[in-house]
């Protein structure tokens, strides 16, 4: 009977119910004053052998569902700078660039190459020596000054009336608007004269009053007479030999 007590109730739930058995035995006793020190000590000694030995596990739950996803945390503090770090080693030399233009500092205005720039004069003067300058030099001086009025037409000395007179363009095939010039020659135009008197001269290589123009590797100068007070402006072209 014991036995199948003890298999029915495993170890643990054996030795209580022996307790239980001992407790009710001693009935008497525990009625006038409860168990003994000696009957207690016994009875958790035995509990305390036999707890937790010899049960039998049960079968392992199924598995539960996964919980709600949690909110998402309060978004913590920016952490402190961090210290700048050392600086890199030096990079590797490039290769070299090509060779530079000859249009930069120092060069000279490249072979059929044309440079431009403005001109004016008056409105005091009646003579007076226009300068054009050349912001890139040239490899040589330009061999001839060419000048266009503002009608279109070339001027020029008349050696057998010595007088200054007027041809259709034979050089300058440019305008004020758009100048142009041929190699190795300057060609200024007019865009507006007013009250002229003496038109301006042509190249060193004609006419009776050459020694008014002049011509440098950076720049002309050539004569221009008016009237008093008149004015004049326009444009003018170089190109490279």
């Amino acid at each position: 009977m014991l036995s199948r007590m003890h298999q029915k109730l495993g170890t643990a739930g054996f030795v209580i119910s022996i307790i239980a058995l001992i407790v009710a035995l001693t009935g008497a006793a525990y009625a006038a004053g409860g168990l003994t020190a000696k009957q207690e000590k016994q009875v958790k000694k035995i509990a305390k052998k036999y707890a937790g030995k010899n049960g039998k596990a049960g079968p392992q739950g199924a598995k539960g569902d996964t919980g709600a996803k949690g909110d998402t945390g309060a978004k913590g503090d920016t952490g402190a700078k961090g210290d700048t770090g050392a600086p890199g080693a030096p990079g590797a030399p490039g290769a070299p660039g090509p060779e530079g233009s000859p249009w930069t500092a120092g060069g000279v205005l490249p072979s059929a190459e044309t440079e431009t720039g403005a001109w004016a004069v008056g409105p005091k003067a009646k003579t007076t020596l226009v300068s054009l300058s050349f912001n890139i030099p040239l490899e040589e001086a330009p061999e001839n000054l060419y000048f266009v009025n503002e009608e279109g037409k070339e001027v020029f000395f008349n050696n057998s009336t010595f007088k200054n007179e007027t041809r259709a363009v034979e050089n300058c095939l440019g305008s004020a608007e758009e100048p142009s010039a041929p190699a190795g020659a300057v060609c200024v135009y007019a865009a507006q004269e007013f009250d002229i008197e003496v038109a301006p001269y042509e190249g060193f290589s004609e006419g009776f009053n050459a020694g008014g123009v002049h011509r440098y590797r950076s720049g002309a100068v050539f004569t221009y007479s008016m009237t008093e007070n008149s004015q004049a402006y326009g444009t003018w072209a170089v190109t490279a030999e």
